[in-house]
């Protein structure tokens, strides 16, 4: 197993390789599949990369594509179109650096302007919020989003977490 220095060298030698691409939409997919493999190693990193990824999918008018989750495990083949994507198939499943990760995701969520790549960060870092069961912090991140659905809908999963929680605990 390589220690962690030699494997981010390897990583910024993939980096610079896919940003050398000249077709956007090669270069986007090696991107997203370098994003991925990168979230459990260094999500600081992995997140820059996804973002550089995601700039060039909207440039290219990218959609969402529903392939990922059959035959697309690190995003090689469909780049990821939107920041949903991109938390939930490099971040969300990823066990191991919760914390790190809910640091990188508020860092990242102070730097964003209002709007929906804001929101959905924030969401996300809710989710690993009840992920960790954390939730009167992953409240304190639904009350920041700005998006009535997204917001809604990270309320509804807090609130299940604490039922599930409470359901399983015995008496």
């Amino acid at each position: 197993m390589l220690p962690r220095a030699e494997k981010l060298k390897w990583f910024d030698r993939l980096i610079r390789a896919a940003q050398a691409m000249p077709d956007p939409r090669d270069r986007a997919a090696a991107l997203s599949g370098i994003g991925m493999a990168l979230g459990t190693v260094d999500p600081q990193r992995s997140l820059r990369v996804h973002w550089e990824e995601l700039l060039i999918a909207r440039q290219l008018g990218l959609k969402p594509d529903a392939w990922h989750d059959v035959v697309d495990q690190l995003g090689t083949a469909f780049p990821l179109a939107t920041p949903d994507e991109i938390f939930r198939f490099t971040f969300l499943n990823a066990s191991g650096k919760d914390d790190e990760i809910v640091k990188v995701l508020w860092g990242f969520a102070k730097k964003l302007d209002t709007g929906d790549d804001r929101d959905a960060t924030l969401e996300a870092l809710g989710r690993m919020l009840i992920k960790s069961g954390d939730y009167s912090r992953a409240a304190g991140a639904a009350s920041l989003i700005e998006s009535p659905v997204r917001q809604a809908r990270l309320v509804a999963n807090i609130l299940a977490a604490q039922l599930d929680k409470d359901s399983n605990q015995c008496p």
